[in-house]
């Protein structure tokens, strides 16, 4: 005889169901009789392969019947696949003991019609996912929230709980009074499960800094009033055999508890506000549980391109349960929505909304077409209200809490900070280099006074600059078809990152130029002993004497740093660059006087979606001109695909005497350095080689026999 129901909490059967009952062999006699018994529609026994049979194919919807145990994980993820494959969204029961198996399909033999309004629902995110903050409906329990005691009765008595929380198979610490626990509900003792299991020392019980043995906060399935469940842990459920007892584990147990249906993760999932609000969002707008779970299960994968685990197009949630129920009470409101001019804003008029209640209030919102396959979503203006959105394509879902008057959302297909982020990248790629260049040339003995002082500067300077880039890259993560939030916070976290960008790069500039300022343009004999050497590569830019230019490509171990020495067969070494450099100067003035002024054009080439950020200054070379300061420095930016194209100056001391003069253009382009070196041919003033011309012959010296 199948087992009843529990008593309490499980709303009426629905007769509404087209749904397809398939029974994957092997099956118990008595189970597989009990369904057939018991639920409506066709009933087909069925080996776990890729493809669902002919009879199948037709049905709205699946609820598979299966005993875990009784099947590996690849076999039984191709059934799963072709379910995904025909669009079918599904339901399982999972067999795991006899008496369980029966009690399972008693709760999903026929859909259910859950009641369940606002006031039933308590969610909640746990320590490892993102934090509910302040402002959040009161059914959204905040972090500080979840630690007061008093937490625990609103998870329990909630009649529907949604929880993201770190989770497995047999624990799911949704707050530090509330810990899921199967210990808690279970007699068992053996070599699959936890070791608790057997000694009673619980793992989580001292991160809220109580003792292991404490048993406050454990909680079993049996306790919980939830109808419905939605977990999105890590491998809660498992549809196969996995290292864990599956009678001990929540699977087994959620047959014996009050629920009507489960959605639990059987693969990673990654704790996420908006994968939930979708699901949730689902629910409000009358989908069936199964058609919900599959639109939540495509975002995850889709959109938030969730590493599950799992083979393509499948999960990672999972329900336990009849696919076709659907929950009642939920309610969505649809805002006049208008687009902008540019096509880049949406003014969603929230003059009718009413997000008073508990859960606030979801809104869901039909895109215009050009707004539908945007990627990048942000709140630009909110007036101070708690929001959450997703957009799943051509709806865009919110969540809300408070009651502004009217909201500005801005969309893009482009990560708007994919620019900054481009930007710490080439910072944090050079900054090796540059330990090993100052390192190397500070021990040079020749380095003292202004160039050794700078050169300290840079490198006592490095590794709180990597500190700041690597925090304020990971900050400026875009959230693909997740509402931003927090957009007028990582502007703010750029426009800091690009100041700092800024001066590393005008004093590593500075740094280097008084460098070459002392050794010349060769100074890259002094670092190049900690690179290992590479090809000679024939050069396409000639030098600026016109000859053919070879570079010898140098590479430094375990980093992706790489340098062109650049060898000219007339001028020898005239420079340095970074391999992947879009750097060239040409010198505008190739012949002058003293006085007067040498100009370079300095170019950097567009690159598609990245910007340019160039730092430039020119030196002589000192045994040139030892006197001569170095030019100004050179400071431009060019936004993202964008050329970038500077004059630089360098004035020639009034004295200078004739002859030619090494002169260098020291450059940081994207926080990489470029050196080039120039001959530069000085003539004597007119006036001179007048005199020198009119000037009397010497008169001969007297030979000795005329003395």
């Amino acid at each position: 005889m199948p087992a009843e129901l529990p008593p309490a909490g499980v709303s009426h059967f629905s007769g509404d169901s087209c749904c397809v009952v398939l029974l994957v062999a092997p099956l118990d006699a008595s189970l597989a009789q009990a369904v057939r018994e018991q639920c409506g529609g066709p009933v087909l026994a069925i080996e776990p392969q890729g493809e669902l049979p002919a009879q199948a194919e037709s049905a709205r919807s699946a609820l598979l019947v299966l005993d875990p145990q009784a099947h590996d994980s690849a076999a039984m993820l191709l059934l799963l696949q072709a379910l995904e494959r025909q669009g079918m969204p599904f339901g399982v029961v999972l067999a795991c003991d006899a008496e369980g198996g029966a009690l399972a399909v008693a709760k999903a033999a026929r859909p259910h019609r859950l009641a369940l309004p606002a006031d039933d629902w308590c969610l909640l995110w746990g320590p490892n996912a993102p934090a509910v903050d302040d402002g959040a409906p009161p059914a959204a329990l905040s972090a500080d929230g979840a630690r007061h005691p008093a937490s625990a009765a609103l998870v329990i008595g909630a009649r529907a709980v949604m929880a993201s929380s770190h989770g497995n198979a047999l624990d799911a610490g949704l707050s530090p009074w509330v810990i899921l626990c199967a210990r808690a509900g279970s007699a068992y003792r053996g070599a699959r499960a936890f070791s608790c299991f057997d000694d009673g020392r619980c793992f989580r019980q001292p991160s809220y800094g109580r003792d292991e043995t404490d048993r406050a906060g454990l909680v079993s399935l049996a306790e919980l009033d939830a109808e419905l469940l939605i977990l999105s842990g890590c491998n809660v459920v498992a549809p196969y055999r996995a290292w864990v007892d599956g009678v001990t584990a929540f699977q087994g147990q959620w047959p014996r508890s009050r629920g009507a249906a489960l959605v639990a993760a059987f693969g990673t999932c990654t704790a996420s506000v908006e994968a939930d609000l979708v699901l949730l969002a689902g629910l409000a707008r009358g989908e069936t549980l199964g058609a919900a779970v599959a639109e939540a299960n495509r975002f995850r994968r889709a959109k938030l391109r969730e590493a599950s685990g799992l083979p393509e197009g499948v999960g990672p949630l999972l329900l336990l349960g009849h696919p076709d129920s659907r929950v009642e009470g939920l309610a969505m409101q649809r805002p006049r929505v208008e687009c902008d001019a540019g096509g880049e804003r949406l003014h969603v008029d929230l003059g009718g909304v009413d997000a008073s209640g508990v859960l606030g209030v979801l809104l869901d919102i039909a895109l215009p077409p050009h707004a539908q396959d945007a990627t990048f979503w942000c709140v630009e203006s909110h007036g101070g209200t708690w929001l959450r959105g997703a957009c799943t394509g051509p709806r865009l879902v919110l969540w809300l809490a408070g009651a502004p008057a009217s909201l500005v959302l801005r969309f893009s297909h482009a990560d708007p900070w994919q620019a900054a982020r481009a930007d710490v990248e080439s910072r944090l790629a050079e900054l090796p280099f540059w330990r090993v260049f100052c390192t190397s040339t500070l021990a040079d003995r020749k380095i003292d006074g202004e160039a050794a002082e700078q050169l300290s500067g840079v490198l006592q300077s490095l590794g709180d600059t990597e500190s700041r880039l690597r925090r304020g890259h990971a900050l400026l993560r875009g959230r693909p078809h997740a509402l931003d939030v927090s957009a007028a916070a990582r502007d703010r976290i750029a426009v800091s990152l690009a100041a700092a960008i800024d001066a590393h790069d005008a004093a590593c500039c500075r740094a280097a130029a008084q460098v070459v300022r002392r050794l010349s343009s060769r100074a890259f004999s002094v670092w190049c002993g900690e690179m290992h050497g590479g090809d000679v590569l024939l050069q396409a830019r000639p030098c600026a004497c016109g000859a053919p230019v070879q570079a010898r490509r140098v590479e430094m171990p375990g980093t992706r740093v790489t340098r062109l020495l650049r060898l000219c067969p007339a001028c020898g070494p005239i420079g340095e660059e970074n391999f992947a450099s879009r750097f060239k100067a040409t010198l505008v003035t190739p012949q002058l006087q003293a006085g007067e002024t040498l100009r370079w054009t300095l170019d950097v080439a567009a690159q598609p979606a990245l910007g340019a950020r160039l730092r430039a200054m020119a030196v002589f070379e000192s045994k040139s001109v030892a006197a001569a300061p170095p030019s100004a420095l050179v400071c431009r930016s060019a936004g993202p695909s964008l050329p970038l194209q500077v004059e630089l100056e360098l004035p020639l001391p009034p004295k200078a005497s004739a002859g030619t003069y090494a002169a260098c253009v020291v450059a940081v382009i994207d926080g990489a350095l470029a050196v080039t070196r120039f001959n530069v041919a000085v003539s004597p003033p007119p006036a001179a080689r007048g005199a020198r011309r009119s000037a009397p012959p010497r008169r001969p010296r007297p030979s000795a026999s005329s003395r």
